[in-house]
């Protein structure tokens, strides 16, 4: 993960800011601040996510930031429907259409996200010394983790697993 912010600042640095839930305990905070120092990082401050969507807003003008939340609700309601869109009138004045994706287009267009995903799994496991088969309960956390094509892509890795998701499975990272 640290090669991947230093990748995505254009270089080195030892100083983190991390985004948590404003619902994380002291504990939480604290584990959180404790796996970044693992990391290598040296100084490591927590902002609660309200004031880390105020920087962001702040920082990317008005309708970058809400075009950004408007494209989280799209991703987020093509995990139960098959189709969203979005006007862009509001973004581009030459434009004054809809703007619309199928869930088919997105999972087409979130292939090389996907297989680095089952990548990564792959390897866990593999360093784990356990196989496939010994699984027998995927706990789904995070957002990301309600979209179909992630839910089918455990089951094809965990055949055998029960996948367990709570209705709101990015808030269960912030449960006591």
């Amino acid at each position: 993960m640290k090669q991947k912010v230093q990748e995505f600042v254009g270089g080195i640095s030892s100083a983190l800011t991390i985004t948590v839930p404003s619902t994380f305990t002291d504990s939480q905070k604290d584990a959180t601040c404790a796996a970044a120092f693992l990391a290598g990082w040296e100084y490591v401050d927590l902002i609660p996510e309200p004031i880390a969507a105020a920087f962001a807003y702040l920082e990317l003008g008005n309708k970058k930031y809400k075009l950004m939340l408007e494209c989280q609700k799209i991703k987020e309601c093509l995990s139960e429907n098959f189709e969203d869109s979005l006007d862009v009138v509001e973004y581009d004045l030459s434009f004054e259409d809809f703007i619309s994706i199928t869930r088919k287009e997105f999972e087409e267009l979130s292939v090389n996200l996907l297989k680095k995903i089952e990548t990564c799994i792959q390897d866990v496991i593999e360093k784990s010394e356990f196989n496939h088969n010994q699984i027998d309960k995927v706990l789904l956390v995070g957002g990301g983790s309600r979209m179909p094509m992630i839910k089918t892509l455990l089951k094809n890795i965990f055949p055998k697993a029960e996948q367990c998701c709570t209705k709101h499975p990015d808030e269960v990272v912030a449960a006591k």
